[in-house]
């Protein structure tokens, strides 16, 4: 019977030990688990941000090539702009060459008809005069 009794304290002092080591280990797993669920949290959180900084991206890659698109369609209308300008003003200017031109040869015209006159008259005085 001693034998027993002593083996049964054995025993229950051995259960207790393992009872006292579980609790230990329920403890260490809460801690673990809950250091599980903040690294969770964190890699959700970083995963979001990505995801955000990704969504970001393509607004900035979009807002870029509209601006690209837009800028190209505004050179293109400024180029057209200036080549009508030039042309109308290179019309312009060759309506007053053409006017001038007219001009000129108007006096041309006019200078010769004095001359002429010029001559008649000497040539009369000079016949007026012999």
């Amino acid at each position: 019977r001693l034998t027993n009794s002593k083996a049964s304290a054995q025993l229950n002092c051995h259960i207790k030990q393992l009872e006292e080591k579980d609790t230990e280990n329920t403890s260490r797993l809460c801690v673990l688990n809950s250091e599980v669920d903040t690294l969770k949290s964190q890699f959700n959180n970083v995963k979001n941000l990505l995801e955000e900084a990704e969504s970001a991206k393509t607004s900035l890659q979009e807002k870029i090539e509209f601006i690209k698109k837009e800028s190209l369609e505004t050179v293109k209308r400024m180029e057209n702009n200036l080549s009508d300008t030039v042309k109308i003003k290179n019309e312009e200017i060759e309506k007053e060459r053409l006017a001038s031109a007219k001009e000129i040869a108007q006096l041309i015209c006019d200078i010769n008809v004095i001359e002429e006159k010029d001559a008649k008259n000497k040539s009369q005085i000079l016949s007026l005069t012999s």
